[in-house]
């Protein structure tokens, strides 16, 4: 109504904070200046990985002429995982991990990258320096657990799992790979506890269910 910036500024923030993407889309549209400030080239190019538009979003960032930050390289990461173009994403997974150490992103998508391309020694080396260097954060310990997991070294695997689990990483998914990793170790009556507890707090989750069902299945083929 009243054609003024700060008016249209308010309305592309407003409409990106409500996670309405497209109309944010829509307001950078009227807003040619907007590539001359770092915080709308994010928004923009963030709320084009978020409507489908991955390749769209990495042009966006690639007109950015200022100094990069961790929120730019994040931004970068994503958008070639989801093109699959993994030479960029190791790439710039390097950039974050080298310009901002103290940045965790970096290291996980790096040690995802990894497990990615097969190169399990790789990923494990650089699971095992980040959960050390962020001792506080049980994620890496999962990622070197998961590894083993791969790796099918089962008691190296469990013994990661339960370590983060204890640490403060809960998840189902977690819980689940516990009794797999039981399964294996000849832990059957641990196995069974273990899953049909979780089927008792969760009967309706499918991955829970096709897990127990297939490790039950591989058991009664042996």
């Amino acid at each position: 109504r009243y054609k003024d910036v700060y008016f249209l500024e308010a309305l592309i923030r407003l409409s990106y904070e409500l996670g309405d993407y497209r109309k944010t889309l829509k307001y950078l549209n009227q807003f040619p200046e907007y590539n001359l400030n770092k915080d709308f080239i994010i928004i923009k190019s963030q709320s084009l990985i978020e409507v489908g538009q991955p390749k769209k979003s990495i042009i966006v960032l690639n007109g950015y002429t200022g100094l990069a930050d961790q929120k730019i390289y994040s931004i970068f990461i994503k958008a070639y995982d989801l093109i699959n173009d993994l030479s960029n994403h190791q790439l710039y997974c390097e950039k974050l991990i080298n310009e901002f150490p103290d940045f965790e992103l970096g290291f996980r998508e790096m040690i995802l990258y990894y497990i990615k391309i097969d190169k399990y020694t790789k990923a494990l080396g650089l699971a095992i320096k980040a959960k050390n260097k962020f001792k506080k954060n049980p994620l890496f310990g999962y990622m070197e657990a998961e590894i083993y997991f791969f790796k099918n070294k089962y008691n190296l695997a469990l013994d990661g799992f339960i370590k983060s689990n204890r640490a403060g990483f809960e998840d189902i998914e977690l819980q689940i790979k516990i009794g797999y990793c039981y399964e294996k170790i000849g832990q059957i009556s641990l196995s069974d506890s273990l899953f049909l507890n979780l089927i008792e707090k969760h009967p309706n989750n499918a991955s829970l269910l096709n897990n127990y069902a297939y490790t039950i299945t591989e058991r009664e083929s042996l």
